[in-house]
């Protein structure tokens, strides 16, 4: 009886603590948004409601998704890439954000699956570098594993927040446009964020508004590509800030209301559209 108790304080006392942590990033991203972009303020606090409501379910889904990146690493010693009743067709490659690990993708994947999308893989640059071009690099090294493995030709990148610029820089800085037919991002700051001051990293300065590495991944940014690109941007991201840093010119830009940012992967329209733009 009282371990289940212990338990159950235990539970309460992690909740309490991820809801503060949300809602001090919520709280800075709202200064940062009354300083830079008061328009994009009042399209927020028309609903405050909702507003309460998408921090409740943001703090659910960090706890949630802590859960299982440690379950994924229960499992770590699983071989990977071995989907081979699948080889042949292009696989989709998710790449994970900052400070997170495959098993971040755990919801994600299964509901993509359960969609009719069954060549999935996600890859793994927690210990890649200490920088983006690092671990770009990997992601590389990845692709090019995961393409031989399923005997294809091209794949799939879907990137969540950092992932997400991972991944356009393997694909503009290293060549990676030659194998990838889409690239969809999730709440990816591709124009830096501001609150990416705080991290003193890194990849801290190269997430900063205005960096030399964001600039030179930008410069052709309106252009066309070889590839189709879909980007997921919340009006409420509490880590992304401004939210139209997550949106680029030549991309589908699909807008999600009322939600944070980690709670973008677990959103129904998220999954569903992101099935629907891989199918087409």
């Amino acid at each position: 009886m009282w371990s289940v108790l212990l338990i159950v304080k235990l539970v309460i006392a992690g909740y309490l603590i991820v809801l503060c942590g949300v809602l001090f990033s919520f709280f800075l991203s709202q200064l940062i948004r009354f300083i830079i972009d008061r328009r994009e303020l009042v399209r927020i606090w028309r609903r405050p409601h909702r507003v309460l409501i998408g921090v409740l379910i943001e703090s659910i889904c960090w706890i949630f998704s802590v859960a299982c990146e440690l379950l994924e690493l229960a499992r770590r010693g699983r071989k990977r890439w071995v989907r081979l009743q699948h080889e042949g067709s292009s696989p989709v490659i998710l790449v994970h954000g900052y400070l997170h690990r495959p098993g971040y993708w755990r919801h994600f994947r299964s509901r993509l699956r359960a969609l009719g999308i069954r060549s999935i893989e996600a890859v793994d640059l927690h210990r890649a570098g200490s920088g983006i071009e690092q671990q770009a690099e990997r992601l590389a090294r990845d692709v090019e594993h995961i393409l031989d493995t399923y005997r294809a030709d091209s794949a799939v990148l879907v990137g969540a927040s950092l992932g997400g610029v991972v991944a356009r820089y393997y694909l503009e800085a290293l060549g990676g446009k030659d194998k990838v037919t889409h690239l969809i991002t999730i709440g990816s700051p591709h124009h830096g964020s501001y609150l990416a001051y705080l991290l003193p990293t890194k990849i801290g300065r190269q997430l900063q508004p205005g960096s030399e590495l964001l600039d030179e991944l930008n410069t052709d940014e309106g252009s066309p590509s070889a590839y189709r690109t879909l980007c997921f941007y919340s009006i409420m991201d509490n880590l992304t800030v401004p939210s139209r840093s997550a949106t680029l010119k030549h991309a589908e830009n699909f807008t999600i209301y009322y939600t944070g940012h980690i709670s973008l992967l677990y959103h129904p329209r998220v999954i569903r559209h992101t099935a629907d733009f891989i199918l087409k």
